[in-house]
C-alpha cells in the first residue's frame, strides 16, 4: 500500500563533512536526486548520480548493493521550499551502473533533520541540548484552556490568561510544559475572520547533550508514558530539537509506528495533568528509570496497547513473556531453595 509522504521533493545531496566555502550553499561535488519522508518516518533518497569517494563507481556501487558500507550523514536542500536536510545514518540501498548512460544510486535512513536554517560548517553530525513536543491533540488530557469570550450588542471580547510554565527538575532531566497562544489574523483589508488556538508544549533538557539516538530514546519514553496516562495510541507530534551551542533548530524525523487513534476524549482519558501537576516530575522520572531497569517486561506489556491488530493468543503470550521478563529482571539474582536447587540439578543430571 502506499504512503502519505511528510516530504517529497527534488534537492542538491552531498556528503556531510565535505568542506565548501561559506559564500556557497553547497559544494560543486553535489548530486541532485530526490529525497522522500514518509508519514512513518521512513526515509529514502535517489541520486541522479553517485556521490563521489575514492573507489570507482562500479566499485562503489556493487559496495552499496551488499550492503558493506557504513552509514555516513548526506546533507542536502530542497529545490521547491529550500528545506535544508540531513540524513543522519545514511545507507547504501543499492543502485546501477551504466557505461552508456549516468549511474545513480539510493540510500535509506532512520534519522533525518529538516529544517529552515543553514547546519553549522562543522561537518559533524550535531547532537543536541533540548528536545520539545506539541502536545496537540492532547487537550483532554491538559486541560490548560483559558481562552474566555464575552459578546454584548456592541463588543466581542476573546480574553486568554497567562499560565506561568510548569517546570520539572528531575534525576533524569529539566522538563517544561509552557502554553503558547497562536493568532492568524486575516490578510488584506476585509478582516471578517480571525482563529485564536492555544497550545501547549513539553520541552525536555539534559545537563549533557543529546545525541540522534537519544532524541529518539527520549521520545519513545515519553510517547509510551503518554499511552499509559491517556488509555490511547494517539501519536504524538514529531519532535522539534535545537543543537547545542546554537539556537538552530530543526524537526527530527525517524521511523516509527504510525497509529490512527484519534485523540482521547474528555470521557476515556484516565487520569489528567490537572491531577498528576504535583507529582508529574516524580512520576516521570520514576517511568524514565524503570523502564531501563525492567525494559522487556515494560515493552512486552506495551505491545498489547499499541494501534496494531493482534490476535487473542499472541496478545496473551505477550502478557505472560512480559511477567516472566519482569519477574526474571526483578528476582533472576536470587538463589533457589536448597529443595528447588536439588530438583533443578537432579532434571539437569539426567539429561543425556
Amino acid at each position: 500500500m502506499g504512503k502519505n509522504d511528510i516530504l517529497d521533493e527534488q534537492g542538491y545531496f552531498w556528503w556531510r563533512d565535505e568542506k565548501y566555502p561559506g559564500s556557497q550553499f553547497a559544494p560543486e561535488q553535489h548530486v541532485t536526486g530526490w529525497l522522500k519522508i514518509a508519514e512513518d518516518g521512513e526515509i529514502r533518497l535517489e541520486l541522479d548520480g553517485v556521490l563521489p569517494t575514492s573507489q570507482h563507481p562500479i566499485e562503489q556501487i556493487i559496495v552499496n548493493s551488499s550492503t558493506r558500507r557504513p552509514p555516513r550523514a548526506i546533507q542536502g536542500i530542497t529545490k521547491k521550499t529550500g528545506k535544508k536536510v540531513l540524513l543522519i545514518d545514511a545507507t547504501p540501498n543499492g543502485g546501477q551502473f551504466n557505461s552508456s548512460r549516468f549511474s545513480f544510486e539510493r540510500y535509506f535512513a532512520t534519522m533525518c533533520l529538516v529544517g529552515d536554517t543553514e547546519f553549522t560548517r562543522s561537518g559533524k553530525v550535531p547532537q543536541f541540548s533540548e528536545i520539545e513536543i506539541d502536545l496537540t491533540g492532547f487537550e483532554n488530557w491538559l486541560r490548560f484552556g483559558t481562552l474566555d469570550l464575552t459578546r454584548t450588542k456592541r463588543v466581542t471580547k476573546l480574553k486568554s490568561d497567562e499560565v506561568r510554565d510548569v517546570v520539572y527538575n528531575t534525576t533524569v532531566g529539566k522538563l517544561t510544559f509552557a502554553k503558547h497562544t497562536e493568532v492568524v489574523e486575516s490578510n488584506g483589508l476585509h478582516r471578517f475572520e480571525a482563529k485564536v488556538r492555544e497550545c501547549m508544549t513539553l520541552a525536555f533538557r539534559k545537563k549533557s547533550a543529546l545525541s540522534p539516538e537519544q532524541v529518539r530514546e527520549e521520545f519513545g519514553a515519553f510517547q509510551d508514558l503518554m499511552t499509559l496516562l491517556t488509555d490511547s495510541h494517539f501519536s504524538l507530534a514529531w519532535p522539534t530539537v535545537q543543537i547545542s551551542r546554537s539556537k538552530k533548530r530543526f524537526t527530527f524525523y525517524f521511523r516509527r509506528l504510525t497509529s490512527s487513534a484519534s485523540p482521547p476524549k474528555l470521557h476515556e482519558v484516565c487520569t489528567n495533568f490537572v491531577q498528576l501537576k504535583e507529582s508529574f516530575g516524580d512520576l516521570y522520572a520514576a517511568w524514565r528509570t524503570k523502564r531501563d531497569e525492567f525494559g522487556p517486561g515494560f515493552y512486552s506489556y506495551l505491545s498489547t496497547r499499541r494501534d496494531m491488530s493482534l490476535y487473542v493468543e499472541n496478545r496473551f503470550a505477550n502478557l505472560a513473556q512480559g511477567m516472566e521478563f519482569f519477574h526474571r529482571t526483578k528476582y533472576g539474582s536470587e538463589q533457589p531453595g536448597s529443595a528447588l536447587q536439588e530438583k533443578v540439578d537432579r532434571i539437569l543430571t539426567g539429561v543425556a
